[in-house]
């Protein structure tokens, strides 16, 4: 049951990922108290939900293969189940008599991992989450050195070597988030559809096909304004078609980051659709125009440095 597990992974990530949760009313026409989850949602599964940037940019994926995991120390931490309890008890005994300390600390931890971050190349919400995971796991050290179980140079050297892991983790994520920009995909599936001779272009002026024409026409070439009409409905759907249920964004959100992206014209009206006329049937038709420059540019194509 595919779509269930999609679901329900969508609302981990998005009410987990914010820290969030649905408040309910209450018999009087009040809200109840709202909690927000703490600590970290662990999920396992064989393949990376398909959703958008900002649902996937809520968490960190952790990819395994073979050879990822040490079967042997994973056996010998098995073994001391008995262990392990009873440290974790002694370290919430340890965070609750240190609540306000831990308060204040993660305060300053918080400032310095977010100016750490800030000049990584990561969507904000995945330097947010490296934040957080070294706030969690200094307080751990800083745990583990107050029971000289550490000294303070193996606690520095941890930490430093924490902060590389989760920055390596988090350029994959990053990775993994641009994967799903739909602008990117829109445009790489449109030039799939093309090699593949299922959509196909013509010429502003004169009507003809620039390629094979073959497949569905989804719109024209105007060399006189170095411009192209994508005919906003029928491109969305034969993306969407190719995409097999996994282009997520609806027309208007598409929209919406093609001109963010400044990947097309708009009027003074900020209306991302526009008309033209089709030179053939002289009917009005709306369309996506994007200057052949940026066409260019999303499809990977050399600059024309012809004179």
């Amino acid at each position: 049951m595919e779509t269930d597990q999609e679901r329900i992974m969508e609302s981990i990530l998005g009410l987990w990922g914010d820290r969030n949760n649905r408040i309910k009313m209450n018999s009087k026409g009040g809200l109840h108290q709202k909690y927000a989850p703490r600590g970290l949602g662990v999920v396992t599964g064989e393949r990376p939900p398909k959703f958008s940037q900002s649902r996937l940019a809520r968490a960190i994926t952790i990819y395994t293969q073979e050879g990822s995991i040490n079967f042997a120390k994973l056996k010998e931490i098995n073994e001391k189940k008995e262990q392990l309890a009873f440290v974790m008890k002694e370290f919430i005994k340890w965070v609750i008599s240190n609540e306000q300390d831990i308060r204040n600390k993660a305060k300053q931890l918080q400032s310095k991992y977010s100016a750490r971050t800030e000049s990584l190349e990561l969507h904000p919400r995945i330097k947010q989450n490296i934040c957080v995971m070294m706030i969690g796991f200094i307080f751990w050290l800083d745990f583990m050195l107050e029971n000289q179980i550490i000294d303070s140079t193996t606690k520095d050297k941890l930490q430093e070597e924490a902060y590389q892991v989760l920055e390596e983790v988090g350029r994959n994520q990053q990775s993994d988030v641009e994967d799903e920009d739909p602008v990117k995909v829109f445009f790489k599936t449109i030039g799939q559809l093309q090699v593949a001779g299922k959509v196909y272009l013509t010429d502003y002026k004169t009507g003809m096909a620039t390629d094979l024409e073959a497949g569905t026409h989804i719109g024209y070439i105007d060399n006189e304004t170095n411009q192209y009409y994508l005919i906003a409905d029928t491109v969305y759907k034969e993306v969407e078609k190719a995409c097999i249920g996994r282009f997520i964004v609806t027309p208007k959100q598409l929209q919406k980051s093609l001109a963010d992206e400044g990947y097309i014209v708009t009027d003074r009206d900020n209306r991302k659709v526009l008309r033209r006329t089709d030179p053939k049937t002289k009917n009005k038709v709306e369309v996506l125009i994007i200057p052949k420059q940026k066409w260019n540019e999303a499809m990977g194509y050399e600059p024309d440095t012809s004179i």
